[in-house]
């Protein structure tokens, strides 16, 4: 008898056992099924917006573009309805500007000038001639320059009578110049005497320094150009 009890009650254990066993399956089961038809009506539901979306912006796309198109033709007329008009054309002349260049003096040059320049003028106490004087030099360095204007009897050489002496004419654009009218008279306020004569100039050129840097010395034309004191 009890052995019989034993194994009925090891008989209802079973059963229980296998009951749970079975029920623990099925609800796994059940929630596996579940579960898939969950992922399934989200990758549902994804594809479904993402379509929709992908519509809606097609058709937002082509909206606009069709919009701007719309626009465009409105805003734009076409090349027939627009008046074409011609630019001037730019004509080049071919004018060749040169620039200008400054020439400088091989060497250095001098002038004189007296009255109508032209040999057998007359001068006296009572009548005064003009004498022009000028220098052009080639140094960078020369500042001013020294006249000395000497009058020559004929038939001598050498510078005799000291008519005018002016120090220190500024040179300006390489060139300086002493204009003096002249009527006979010495640097101590003598006349001459009457007869002919020729007038010479010596040119003293000078740096910023005072130094002596060139010496020119010329006649009036040349030695048979005179003048008649009278």
């Amino acid at each position: 008898m009890r052995r019989a009890f034993i194994l009925l009650m090891a008989l209802a254990f079973f059963v229980i056992g296998a009951c749970n066993k079975k029920e623990k399956s099925t609800s796994a089961e059940k929630d596996l099924v579940a579960e898939l038809l969950k992922e399934n009506l989200l990758a549902t539901n994804i594809a479904t917006n993402l379509v929709a979306a992908e519509d809606i912006t097609e058709k937002i796309s082509n909206t606009n573009l069709v919009e701007l198109q719309q626009a465009q033709k409105e805003t734009s007329p076409s090349l027939s309805e627009t008046e074409v008009t011609e630019k001037p054309k730019i004509v080049d002349e071919g004018i060749d500007v040169k620039s200008e260049k400054k020439t400088l003096p091989k060497r250095t040059k001098s002038y004189i000038f007296v009255g109508n320049d032209k040999s057998g003028q007359s001068v006296s106490p009572r009548k005064f001639l003009k004498l022009t004087l000028a220098v052009v030099v080639k140094s960078e360095k020369a500042e001013s320059v020294d006249f000395y204007v000497y009058a020559l009897p004929k038939g001598k050489s050498k510078p005799s009578y000291l008519i005018s002496k002016v120090r220190s004419i500024k040179i300006i654009n390489r060139q300086a110049q002493l204009t003096k009218y002249w009527n006979a008279r010495k640097v101590n306020g003598e006349f001459l005497d009457i007869g002919e004569y020729n007038i010479f100039v010596k040119f003293e050129i000078k740096n910023e320094n005072g130094d002596i840097i060139d010496r020119i010395e010329r006649y009036w034309g040349n030695k048979d150009f005179y003048l008649k004191i009278y």
